[in-house]
């Protein structure tokens, strides 16, 4: 289990948090 994919995961998850956000 690559690091690198578990840090992508985690940006996209806080990338739609962050538009939930701004809606």
């Amino acid at each position: 289990m690559p690091i690198y994919c578990l840090l992508q995961s985690l940006i996209l998850i806080i990338t739609i948090i962050g538009l939930f956000l701004l809606l």
